[in-house]
């Protein structure tokens, strides 16, 4: 059965083609890489660890999982049930919102005399000088992977240094996207990267260069044929993120060791959910503790000092004790504040979702490096890759990154120029 479920759920990859579905309702030619396969296979790379690692019949697939399972307080199997419930639904959901052809009206920002890249570049260097700030409070612990900051240190400097590149790698998408890019912003886009890369963060580096990288195929800058086009980065990018993890956990750097490295992290990341269910016998608490953390985590510390304190108190799962690399994927807080129907909910919005911003991808006259100008289909097209990727930091993360980004984002372009709501006749 485990075997069945894994191609189930593999399958969509190959046969949801979004450029057949998009014909539907459009016949215009389309560039770039659609969201839709990057966002599933973030999903399915979460999902498939976590069924395996749930299932009581694994058969040759036990010694696979019998280095994960190594925590005496969770049990693995008992819901397994429930797990491959949720996840199937989610995927399945996923795909509806995905292939609903709900119609939103656009809205378009011109750039006029280039105001927008006067404006991308000014906060680029706003926000650059923010993260400089941020590691220099942090101390020179910045670049030793997990070491504490120095005692004088403001708080969440890390986390603001970290996020500031992620918000640099969308300015340097959208920059890309025109018809004329600043230079000047890539270059201080690639100096905050090289930051980053120091302190050994592989989700985050891998999600701020996500935007960029979409942003160049979409020109079709590089041409390659489709299926490279699709394969080759993918592949690169987990032998990459493998390499960042045996580097920094000091391992040798062989190929194995690399692998390892790479499909041991969802194993590890999923068993929040399962600590979740076996510490709630796996029942939704309906607390929404969950979605008021997101909301209460924009709220400065300096503000609110105890806000953590609150929030644990109030019931927020801290699945530290249970998980050993402090992951906490997407799917526990929303069983966690709503049950399956929110798993349900939240997947068929976020298929919408990815279709609007997936039609961003469109050859037409209206496309951004054509008519110099960005819409709400590419800002969403080029910042939803960087919340994609925190799934695997839970709900209330999700969320927070997805307010946060979004306020930022469409306040930096809206200041550059008046927009248009473009409806359809």
């Amino acid at each position: 059965m485990i075997f069945f479920l894994i191609i189930l759920y593999i399958l969509p990859l190959f046969l949801i083609r979004p450029k057949f579905v998009f014909k539907s309702f459009s016949k215009q030619n389309i560039v770039g890489i659609p969201l839709f396969y990057i966002c599933y296979g973030i999903l399915a790379f979460y999902y498939i660890p976590l069924i395996i690692n749930s299932s009581p019949n694994l058969g040759i697939l036990e010694n696979v999982v019998g280095f994960v399972r190594y925590q005496s307080k969770i049990d693995y199997v008992s819901f397994f049930s429930l797990i491959v419930a949720c996840t199937s639904l989610s995927l399945i959901f996923f795909i509806l919102g995905y292939l609903t052809p709900i119609k939103i009206n656009n809205i378009y920002f011109q750039n006029n005399k280039k105001n927008l890249n006067k404006i991308l570049l000014l906060f680029s260097i706003i926000i650059f000088l923010v993260q400089l700030f941020s590691i220099i409070s942090f101390g020179p612990n910045y670049f030793k992977y997990l070491a504490e900051g120095s005692s004088d240190a403001f708080t969440s400097a890390l986390q603001i240094s970290i996020i500031s590149v992620e918000i640099l790698g969308i300015i340097n998408g959208l920059n890309f996207s025109l018809k004329n890019p600043n230079k000047k912003i890539f270059f201080i886009f690639l100096i905050s990267l090289i930051l980053l890369f120091f302190r050994a963060k592989r989700l985050e580096l891998l999600a701020a260069i996500l935007p960029s990288f979409l942003a160049i195929q979409k020109r079709n800058i590089v041409k390659l044929n489709e299926k490279i086009k699709f394969l080759f980065p993918v592949f690169i990018i987990f032998l990459f993120g493998g390499l960042i993890g045996v580097t920094r956990g000091g391992g040798d750097l062989e190929l194995q060791n690399i692998i390892f490295n790479v499909f041991a992290e969802p194993f590890l990341a999923t068993q929040s959910f399962q600590g979740y269910l076996t510490l709630n016998n796996g029942e939704p608490r309906f607390l929404f503790i969950n979605t008021l953390a997101s909301f209460l985590a924009l709220i400065p510390t300096t503000l609110f000092p105890s806000k953590w304190e609150y929030i644990l108190g109030n019931g927020y799962y801290n699945n530290k004790e249970l998980n050993i690399n402090g992951a906490n994927i997407l799917l526990t807080g929303l069983y966690d504040d709503f049950g399956i129907i929110g798993i349900i909910g939240f997947s068929f919005l976020l298929g919408c979702l990815i279709r609007f911003a997936d039609k961003s991808r469109f050859l037409i006259n209206k496309i951004s490096y054509i008519s110099n100008n960005v819409n709400i289909q590419s800002i969403i097209y080029f910042s939803m890759p960087i919340i994609i990727i925190h799934f695997r930091d839970g709900y209330s993360m999700t969320l927070k990154y997805f307010i946060q980004i979004s306020i930022f984002i469409f306040f930096v372009v809206s200041l550059s120029s008046k927009f248009k709501l473009l409806i359809k006749k």
